[in-house]
């Protein structure tokens, strides 16, 4: 972008322009004002702070650009001035998705996304509470790590992922039949098998494969990509089993967290229900090593994918069951106007992962015991 419109009479040697490096401390609001202030398109403004390195202005008087570069470092953007038209080399482009650790303070994580963003505060907590927490999308490296920096330690978990270099995951949502027929059958013909007739049908999916795939059914609006080192898993263990050889007690205890003296609780269980939970949330990116780990030793363990499965609470005690129906009813897992039964009861909606550990906490909140379920139908 050039500025001003007229550049003053400078030598054309002597002309500089004027380079974003980094967003630092800004926010989009901050670069809409910047943009504003100095008669720029705003979205271009916008997508210069937040692909950096990129050139913001050129052609500009030198002094002119150096003060500009002070007050907008000022601001908290990381800017410099470079001779006129050298070349600032376009950063691979990122996209990522924040994965919730701590609901209980789930409100610190959405306010600062907000603020770094410019979503509202509405907007920013569904972001957070749709699986699988998508937040950016085609933003510079220094982009992720300034959002990094102003999200609240241990509360989210943030993935970046360089979209030509993932691998990719096809979510079919619920649609027609002949669309579904259309999806299903184009997976096929690449030689796999679908993995469902809804939901995610396919994973582990190439850059190419998976965008050719997407713009052939792009306008049913049916099918989406979803980067696989955006999804969890739960690892369960598998009986029967009569004892546990010393190699798998110690792996029980040291990746599972199992306690050597639970570990007999562990076995009996098995010979009851023959499953039992060890990990939640596993990434995609460890699960591999986790899987070949148990093999190792001998133990039948299965993987999951839990990031779009949906859940309902058991509701066993609440010390104000009015204020906790009204909070139900807010949280639309319960319908307005029905009574609760008798407790314990079950939540009437099933919700995602991220939004019923929400309401769990929500629920504790109010001095109520909650506990997740998985929804099956």
């Amino acid at each position: 972008m050039t500025w001003p419109a007229s550049p003053p009479a400078t030598p054309e040697a002597a002309l500089r322009d004027v380079v974003v490096r980094s967003v630092g401390r800004a926010t989009p609001a901050l670069a809409a004002a910047v943009g504003k202030g100095l008669g720029l398109p705003v979205e271009a403004v916008v997508r210069s702070v937040y692909r950096a390195p990129a050139t913001l202005l050129q052609r500009v008087a030198p002094e002119l650009a150096e003060r500009l570069c002070e007050l907008l470092n000022a601001t908290g953007l990381e800017v410099q001035t470079v001779p006129e038209g050298q070349a600032v080399e376009a950063p691979p482009l990122w996209d990522a998705a924040a994965h919730v650790l701590d609901a209980h303070r789930l409100p610190e994580a959405a306010e600062a996304l907000a603020r770094f963003t410019g979503l509202s505060l509405a907007a920013a907590q569904e972001a957070l509470l749709t699986p699988p927490g998508v937040v950016l999308g085609g933003v510079s490296a220094a982009s992720i790590e300034a959002l990094k920096a102003s999200l609240p330690e241990g509360v989210v978990e943030l993935v970046a992922v360089l979209p030509q270099d993932s691998r990719y995951a096809l979510h079919l949502l619920p649609c027609a039949e002949m669309v579904a027929r259309g999806v299903l059958e184009d997976v096929r013909k690449l030689g796999l098998e679908p993995l469902a007739r809804e939901g995610i049908i396919a994973i582990d999916l190439a850059h190419q494969t998976a965008q050719a795939l997407w713009q052939r059914h792009s306008r049913t609006g049916a099918l989406r990509l979803i980067h696989t080192a955006f999804l969890r898993y739960t690892v369960s263990l598998h009986g029967p089993l009569q004892a546990f050889s010393p190699a798998q007690a110690a792996l029980l205890t040291e990746r599972a967290g199992v306690p050597a003296e639970m570990l007999p609780n562990v076995l009996a269980a098995l010979q009851d229900v023959q499953t039992i939970g060890l990990h939640e949330d596993v990434p995609h990116a460890e699960l591999p090593e986790l899987m070949v780990a148990y093999a190792g030793v001998g133990l039948n363990v299965q993987a999951d994918l839990s990031t779009f499965k949906r859940y309902t609470l058991e509701l066993a005690q609440a010390s104000d069951p009015a204020a906790a129906q009204r909070l139900l009813v807010q949280q639309a897992a319960w319908p307005a106007g029905q009574p609760l039964p008798s407790l314990p009861c079950h939540t009437a909606e099933p919700l995602s992962r991220p939004r019923a550990r929400q309401l769990q906490a929500l629920l504790d909140g109010l001095g109520c015991d909650a506990y997740l379920e998985e929804h099956h139908g």
